[in-house]
């Protein structure tokens, strides 16, 4: 399989796995700075919803540029 069959649901599963790691980062660095679960959380949780969207998308649109692909 190529770049350019990559299944939308392994899309999304990577986007998935990738952002728990980072919300996991993201939780406990804002934590350690704020001293505060709930802010960090909430923040967290906007943060995390809105990068997944958008690495979404930047996978997607990337599947379709043959830019450095070897045939």
């Amino acid at each position: 399989m190529n770049a350019s069959q990559e299944p939308r649901k392994r899309s999304i599963v990577k986007s998935i796995t990738y952002r728990i790691a980072i919300a996991l980062i993201t939780l406990t660095v804002l934590f350690l700075t704020t001293g505060n679960i709930a802010a960090a959380t909430g923040t967290t949780l906007v943060l995390q919803i809105t990068n997944m969207s958008f690495y979404y998308i930047h996978e997607r649109v990337w599947i379709r540029i043959p830019w450095a692909r070897s045939r």
